[in-house]
């Protein structure tokens, strides 16, 4: 899916102001946590990525400067693959800020679900016995068509409460749930199908390839 540079690219030393704006961004997202590494795209100085962890240093967070701050946009355990960044960011700053090469646009972005569609995804999950808390979703939130394989999709499911799940829906002659996350029932699609709903569906793809 993914292929490894080997050649090792120089990036960025943040300024002070950059340094300071990303580490209290990054804590007001993840808490009092260890920062390892600060690096700026040089290709795109709005793009940076920060290694960090509570202890030690096991997770990347990707950034991006926009109206006056840096907001998170993506993050990874450190040991997962770094091809879910290329959604949420210019494919030269996936491969200068972590040596990956970008899969093609529609590996990377599903499509929204029309009416008929998204109204069939509702009923399979209402039906399935994967998902007997339908009830209790406020709402299926971001419904998504695969462009590589349009017999997947995928919406998270919210709640009231703040709780969300990622669902995956496989169609054969019916729209039918495969994979739900909030229990861990089904079984999981194929890595390059969670890569590719992710960004519309709005979850992060690593957080799943290997779940």
């Amino acid at each position: 899916m993914s292929l490894l540079l080997t050649v090792v690219v120089a990036l960025a030393t943040p300024t002070h102001a950059q340094r300071t704006a990303l580490v209290t961004s990054l804590r007001h997202a993840q808490g009092d946590v260890a920062v390892q590494t600060i690096s700026v795209s040089k290709a795109d100085s709005s793009y940076a990525t920060i290694r960090w962890g509570f202890k030690t240093a096991t997770s990347d967070s990707l950034f991006h400067h926009a109206s006056g701050r840096w907001k998170l946009i993506w993050s990874r355990e450190s040991e997962r693959l770094a091809d879910g960044a290329c959604a949420f960011s210019p494919a030269k700053v996936v491969r200068e800020l972590y040596g990956v090469t970008c899969p093609n646009e529609a590996a990377l972005h599903a499509r929204t679900a029309n009416v008929a569609e998204q109204a069939a995804l509702e009923a399979s999950f209402r039906r399935s016995k994967l998902t007997p808390y339908w009830h209790d979703a406020h709402r299926l939130a971001n419904p998504c068509i695969s462009r590589i394989d349009s017999r997947w999709a995928a919406a998270t499911a919210t709640f009231r409460s703040g709780a969300k799940g990622v669902i995956w829906f496989k169609r054969a002659a019916t729209w039918a749930v495969a994979r739900e996350t909030l229990f861990g029932g089904g079984t999981r699609p194929p890595a390059r199908i969670v890569l590719s709903l992710a960004s519309c569906a709005g979850y992060s793809a690593p957080e799943y390839e290997g779940s």
